[in-house]
């Protein structure tokens, strides 16, 4: 039987997201605390560049492939500087060797090809810059420190890169015990002072809501009962804000003159599309996010000065994120969807434009979180029913992604893919005029 997937405009509705940091660090709440959308529920330090390999196998003079039964770490667990990460004993009566680990990090990578793991180092902000008493090393007198120098202030240097010695050619070398750049030479104390490239990385609620569930070091599941609109398209990353609308009807456009200082980090709610000057205004005022019915392909690439894909977005650096309720080109919002954001201007929203319709479908998100009582299990399933002559529908595969369309023939006929395979297409008249033929599963039947 030919089905396909029934999406809601949801006034009501369980929502549960799991935030997620890419790399082990710090998480600040527990089971049961409420939290907002910027509420900072996790944060780690993250150097993508100081990732460090250990060689673990000529180390220990072992094959490659043999490290795993030496080692007493695996993927994922957290090191600190000294912690024995890898021991072997040949013998009874011979010595335990052991390697320790010289900084803290997280094991990013067990290579068993290269005989060597990964060890990606972590710090936290007082960590952040490294004293090094070179002149008690050397031996030497503070004030002539510069002479024995291999670096400059100012210079980055990296992990066990010399910077001293007595000769000019490494003997006796003063060693760099981490990754940065040479901040300080001080020849009254005789000391340098590196400062590491610490960035922290704040993972933020996102929604607000209530925390079901801690991952520890990684994050937490949100939970919160909202109003819940999928979108057709989406350019940005995840953004709140306060909703507000600055149109009267759902067909009106965005024009620049609407827009107000007052708009600053808000999400705005418009009607069939918006100009590209209002855009460019929209950034300029710091608008967070922006809701209409339809979006100009044009405009979107000028505004983020390269093309844009709508096999997968969302990795834009652009500081708004944009969302098309109903698809491209000036398009009229769904009155249905005009009055329900319209019955919550001023709540705090959360937008995510992220969209991807290959390798499994993802598609841009309204969340506004409310204070009600849901009963139904999160998320749930999305419903699945037989296309019927007659129901409206939008597409939701290339070349017609986005475009609105009725039944008018169901999903009984077969016919044969250019891969080989047999498929039951239904028969779609566009709002265009236009008769497509397409799979049942490329399609979604709108509750509204």
């Amino acid at each position: 039987m030919p089905i396909a997937v029934v999406k809601t405009i949801n006034n009501l509705r369980l929502i549960n997201r799991n935030r997620k940091l890419s790399y082990p660090g710090d998480v600040y709440v527990k089971v049961g605390d409420k939290v907002k959308a910027d509420t900072i529920i996790a944060r780690t330090e993250v150097d993508f560049a100081a990732a460090r390999s250990i060689k673990v196998a000529s180390y220990f003079g072992v094959p490659n492939d043999k490290i795993e039964r030496i080692l007493n770490v695996k993927e994922g667990d957290m090191v600190s500087k000294g912690d024995e990460i890898a021991t072997l004993k040949k013998g009874f009566f011979s010595k335990r060797q052991n390697l320790t680990s010289p900084f803290n990090g997280v094991v990013e990578h067990i290579s068993l090809s290269r005989g060597e793991i990964i060890i990606r180092e972590r710090f936290s902000a007082d960590e952040s810059v490294v004293e090094i008493d070179v002149a008690t090393k050397l031996n030497i007198s503070p004030f002539f420190l510069k002479t024995f120098m291999h670096v400059i202030e100012g210079q980055s240097v990296t992990y066990n890169q010399t910077i001293a010695s007595l000769d000019g050619f490494a003997s006796g070398a003063i060693l760099s015990p981490a990754r940065g750049t040479i901040e300080r030479i001080d020849t009254r104390k005789g000391k340098v002072f590196i400062r590491r490239p610490y960035s922290p990385v704040n993972l933020f609620g996102y929604i607000s809501g209530e925390v079901k569930e801690v991952t520890p070091q990684y994050g937490a599941i949100i939970e919160t009962p909202a109003c819940y609109i999928e979108g057709v398209f989406g350019v940005g990353n995840e953004t709140y804000g306060e909703l507000e609308i600055v149109v009267k009807s759902p067909a009106d456009k965005i024009t620049a003159d609407m827009l107000k200082d007052s708009h600053s980090d808000k999400i705005l709610v418009g009607g069939s599309g918006i100009t590209y000057d209002a855009l460019q205004k929209a950034v300029e005022l710091h608008v967070r996010g922006i809701i209409i019915g339809g979006l100009n392909n044009y405009d979107v690439v000028k505004l983020v000065g390269h093309e844009i894909s709508v096999g997968i977005t969302g990795q834009e650096e652009d500081d708004i994120t944009l969302i098309a309720t109903e698809g491209f080109g000036d398009v009229p919002m769904l009155p249905r969807t005009f009055e329900l954001l319209k019955k919550h201007v001023g709540k705090t929203t959360s937008l995510n434009g992220t969209t991807q319709i290959r390798a499994g479908v993802i598609r841009p998100e309204i969340i506004i979180p409310l204070d009600a009582q849901v009963t139904e299990d999160p998320e749930g399933e999305d419903t699945l029913m037989e296309p019927q002559k007659g129901m409206k529908v939008r597409v939701i595969s290339d070349p017609f992604y986005g475009m609105w369309g009725e039944v008018i023939k169901d999903g009984s006929e077969t016919i044969a893919m250019e891969n080989g395979t047999k498929q039951n297409v239904v028969h779609v008249k566009l709002e265009s005029g236009k008769v497509i033929q397409i799979g049942e599963n490329n399609i979604i039947v709108y509750e509204v």
